[in-house]
């Protein structure tokens, strides 16, 4: 092999492992769970964060992406977003992906399957879904935070006291807390500056986009 191909090639793979390692850390939004979680569930954990953040960028345009997630959790609050936002192919695609991952089940299970165990006058309603027009006692089809699951115990015990925690912290005690009431918290108390921290990007990504995309994909019409 000549010199001068040679270097090509040292050339080429040096920038290759440069791209790799900037997209890693461009993408880098959970590595801090790897001590409580697996890697597999990070790199899940990391694509759907960047999933979100793509529909983000999309939505706000020009915004930075904090401002972006500042002003989502208020239009969730005030129920302005439009179910088309959660129903698009990127988001069912988004939501399968992890569906068909072992995270999911370290994340999330059936509100319905621990409703037993909620304080009836406690539990809220989450959302009103667009064109709904069943019996309001109707069960809806909706996932809640596993109470001290895997996945939430990591996040409190790697994000301890901020709001997002706080939120979580409700949560872990009450599942199937609203997101108007949850979200307006989390407005009310947070800044731009919150979402420098990764774990609270993933905390919304998980809590007031994917339980929403499952929500509205499961009970349509």
């Amino acid at each position: 092999m000549n010199k001068t191909l040679y270097n090509k090639i040292v050339l080429l793979i040096f920038l290759v492992g440069i791209l790799n390692c900037n997209s890693q850390t461009k993408n880098n939004f959970s590595n801090e769970l790897a001590t409580c979680l697996t890697n597999q569930d990070v790199l899940e954990l990391n694509n759907a964060v960047k999933l979100f953040e793509e529909k983000l960028t999309e939505l706000y345009k020009s915004q930075n992406i904090n401002k972006a997630y500042l002003n989502y959790l208020n239009e969730v609050s005030n129920m302005k977003i439009s179910s088309e936002f959660f129903l698009d192919s990127k988001s069912v695609i988004g939501l399968e992906k992890l569906k068909n991952s072992d995270t999911f089940d370290k994340i999330w299970t059936s509100l319905s399957s621990i409703e037993d165990e909620i304080n009836e006058e406690e539990e809220m309603v989450v959302i009103n879904l667009e064109g709904n027009t069943e019996d309001k006692d109707q069960k809806l089809d909706i996932i809640t935070l596993k109470p001290n699951g895997e996945y939430l115990r990591c996040m409190l015990n790697s994000n301890p006291n901020s709001p997002v925690s706080e939120v979580l912290n409700m949560q872990n005690q009450v599942p199937g807390l609203g997101f108007q009431f949850t979200s307006k918290i989390l407005t009310d108390k947070m800044t731009e500056e919150d979402f420098d921290n990764k774990l609270n990007r993933v905390a919304i990504t998980i809590g007031f986009y994917y339980e929403l995309v499952y929500m509205f994909q499961n009970n349509k019409g």
